[in-house]
């Protein structure tokens, strides 16, 4: 290994090409994803670099998001897999979960009985990938169905993950999604 190995991160062009993303999608909002310390370009400096021309951040884990909750108030998307026993944890610092499947739905049901809290949640759909989401309309609808029964389960937003940016797979994929 050399121990020689420097790394620069020039911060400035972190924020700029943020900002240069932010006005090609304009009005859609805009979600950094800053999961495993922001790629190695340290959690903290990136977030107070751009968290004032970004709307939401994105982390991998509740680990990741209560780390990033104690540097912005911007609302916080956990990516990974859910884990039920830190539902009532994501609730209480307002960090938003990524449910897969309608078996996830059922476990923040669970959970929101018990607590008098908000649980805002966003629907990952599978378009291609084959990782997390739901892959079916019929299971998509019946976690609709779920979602729509609790007023403390809020439902914030749909996505998916596209493998490319370019290609006759980005097509399929986007065609799928939608």
């Amino acid at each position: 290994m050399n121990k020689n190995l420097v790394k620069f991160v020039d911060y400035e062009n972190i924020f700029n090409n943020a900002l240069e993303i932010r006005k090609k999608i304009f009005p859609a909002k805009l979600c950094v994803v800053i999961k495993s310390n922001a790629y190695g370009h340290g959690l903290e400096k990136v977030v107070k670099k751009i968290e004032s021309i970004v709307d939401y951040f994105a982390v991998n884990n509740v680990k990741e998001g209560l780390l990033a909750r104690n540097l912005t108030q911007k609302p916080i998307l956990i990516l990974g897999a859910l884990d039920a026993s830190t539902i009532s944890i994501c609730m209480e610092k307002n960090l938003e979960l990524s449910v897969f499947c309608k078996k996830d739905v059922l476990k923040i049901v669970k959970k929101v009985k018990k607590y008098d809290k908000i649980c805002n949640i966003h629907i990952k759909v599978d378009s291609g990938m084959h990782r997390l989401g739901v892959d079916n309309c019929c299971e998509f609808y019946e976690m609709l169905k779920i979602i729509d029964k609790f007023d403390r389960i809020k439902l914030k937003g749909v996505f998916t993950h596209i493998g490319s940016g370019q290609g006759k797979r980005t097509t399929q994929q986007l065609l799928k999604f939608r």
